[in-house]
């Protein structure tokens, strides 16, 4: 079993000195706002994906005053333990697991994915494209390396380019330039559409099976991807896009462009759905996704940061059942009372109060 044994958190948001021993499997932390119950729990998820959840700069979650930020996690993977360190200084952010230090965040990433849930999950529905490419690229990204080299490899290309074109003056527009940087894109943003395709096609699968359950089987989703360009048409919409991409001053195609549409009993969510079925929605996306990650064989902790407060306790025992019992979790409320007892008895409890942090 893998899991998070031991966190020492120094510097990090409200947090002077704190350190945590969690149980293996589930864990409550409960209190008042304002306490540091997402903000531990965002420690956490800064030591898979290297960043937060809450799209926050680095320099931002460095405790007021402080130089730095550091967040340590001891965890059991197996019969051996790894020590995963983070740290940051307000110009270098280095991950260093069992004191060996990675070259580039990139050579990191995969060590294990958080999956997190939280209130701002409605924006995997109503949020816009950009947001929706994130989560594909954030979690995609983590478990697909060649995936993440052609994402890596398109944003420095697309950079080039835009950057020629807002210079390029009207007589003298260097298309030799111009198709070599286009030849690039298509070449990274047929890997990255292609990419995407598969994998929002094996997590549509599982959402619509979790979907199902939370609702008791009364009502059905589905997750399209709706991409700018396919595969097969790139060079033909760059060609027809380059007068526009002149003069515009950017590059007006491609997989920056890309979108993620949701839907319940075939309207669009964004549009029709109720508050209750968008969250219900977004909670059978992250679970499509943990069980996509578990076939893969991929490392994973859960983290439900605030969201059981919005759920009746029906939906409370849909998404705990769903949940391999070996898989960790870390679960925030602000009311115990929110909770159903059989959770209660089988976590470990915290209660967070002002001034601990």
């Amino acid at each position: 079993m893998f899991y998070l044994e031991k966190l020492e958190i120094t510097n990090f948001r409200g947090y002077q000195n704190a350190q945590f021993e969690f149980n293996p499997q589930q864990n409550i932390f409960y209190g008042n706002n304002a306490v540091g119950k997402t903000s531990l729990v965002e420690a956490i998820y800064c030591l898979s994906f290297t960043k937060s959840f809450k799209n926050s700069r680095d320099r931002d979650l460095i405790r007021v005053g402080a130089p730095f930020y550091r967040i340590k996690g001891t965890f059991v993977n197996g019969e051996s333990r790894d020590e995963v360190v983070l740290t940051y200084d307000m110009t270098d952010k280095r991950i260093t697991k069992n004191q060996k230090t990675a070259k580039n965040i990139s050579e990191y990433l995969g060590y294990f994915v958080c999956v997190d849930f939280s209130p701002d999950d409605l924006d995997l529905i109503k949020g816009s494209p950009q947001t929706k490419r994130k989560f594909i690229d954030a979690n995609l990204g983590q478990i697909d390396s060649e995936y993440l080299n052609a994402l890596m490899k398109s944003r420095k290309i697309l950079k080039e380019r835009n950057e020629y074109l807002k210079t390029a003056e009207e007589n003298k527009v260097d298309f030799a330039f111009l198709n070599v940087s286009t030849g690039l894109l298509i070449e990274q943003n047929r890997i990255i559409i292609a990419k995407r395709n598969s994998f929002i096609e094996a997590l549509n699968k599982e959402m619509q099976i979790a979907f199902r359950e939370i609702t008791n089987g009364e009502e059905c989703a589905k997750m399209v991807y709706n991409p700018n360009c396919t595969v097969d048409n790139l060079e033909k919409k760059a060609k027809e896009r380059l007068s526009h991409d002149l003069y515009m001053q950017q590059t007006t195609w491609g997989t920056t462009r890309d979108d993620v549409l949701m839907y319940i009993e075939e309207q669009e969510a964004a549009n029709y759905a109720s508050q209750g079925q968008m969250r219900s929605l977004c909670l059978a996306v992250k679970i499509g996704l943990m069980r996509l990650l578990d076939k893969k064989k991929i490392r994973t902790v859960l983290i439900l940061d605030d969201v059981f407060s919005e759920l009746d306790i029906h939906r409370q025992k849909a998404i705990l059942k769903q949940i391999n019992k070996q898989k960790q979790t870390f679960i925030t409320t602000t009311s115990i009372a929110s909770v159903d007892e059989e959770t209660k008895r089988t976590s470990k409890l915290w209660e967070m109060k002002r001034g601990e942090e």
